[in-house]
């Protein structure tokens, strides 16, 4: 039979788990009373319930650091320029890491956040290269890229087309095989559309399979251009 004061040690366990005390309930040495026993299997099983609600679910540590990774970014100061080329105005945009994005600024005004700084300084070899691939004199950059906004997807379709040699061509088919992901044509075909550096990135050497020109995010005219500078296809 039970002693009293084994029920009142395992009391003082209870109300100090209540107080706050962390530690799961623990029943005495010697064999418990009934109303003991049945006692501690319920506050066993409450305690196992309450660390299984404070733990994080699966996949939040990693979305919360992917929302603090995103919100350093958009801390970040942005810095851009701008470049008249053979298909239109083009702005180039950085950040610390390097080459943030491209965009063509034909039809379209730039997306940038409020705080971007206008700092040429910063560009000029980009600007540089840029020019040097336009006059013909240039067939691969030497850029630094910052490519953390496109996704570990993304970010694999697109080294995979920056490393299609100038004056090749590859269909969405290849390059979904070539980074080993055979059935995928549909989505590396979508991720190329996000592209945020084109030309650098040359997703405009992604052709269809049947050799015709495929989308391109600012028209196939632009396109066809590049790929004629290239020597691909004639311009027309």
């Amino acid at each position: 039979m039970k002693s009293l004061h084994s029920c009142a040690a395992f009391a003082q366990q209870q109300e100090r788990w209540l107080a706050g005390d962390g530690a799961p309930l623990m029943l005495p040495v010697e064999p418990p009373c009934p109303d003991c026993e049945h006692l501690a299997m319920i506050d066993t099983r409450l305690h196992r319930l309450l660390e299984e609600w404070q733990a994080p679910a699966p996949g939040v540590a990693e979305a919360r650091a992917a929302l603090a990774e995103a919100l350093a970014r958009a801390r970040e100061v942005v810095y851009y320029d701008t470049l008249d080329s053979p298909v239109g105005p083009i702005l180039l945009a950085a950040s610390e890491r390097g080459l943030r994005t491209i965009q063509y600024l034909r039809d379209r005004p730039p997306v940038l956040p409020s705080e971007a700084r206008r700092a040429p300084e910063r560009l000029a070899d980009a600007r540089r290269q840029l020019l040097e691939y336009f006059e013909g004199r240039r067939t691969s950059f030497e850029l630094p890229l910052d490519l953390r906004d496109v996704g570990a997807f993304g970010e694999r379709v697109l080294r995979a087309a920056a490393a299609i040699p100038f004056g090749q061509v590859r269909s969405y088919a290849e390059l979904a095989r070539a980074i080993n992901a055979p059935r995928a044509a549909r989505a590396v075909g979508a991720a190329l559309g996000r592209n945020p550096l084109p030309i650098v990135i040359p997703c405009h050497r992604i052709l269809r399979s049947d050799g015709s020109l495929g989308g391109y995010a600012y028209g196939p005219e632009v396109k066809q251009r590049l790929l004629a500078l290239e020597g691909t296809l004639s311009a027309s």
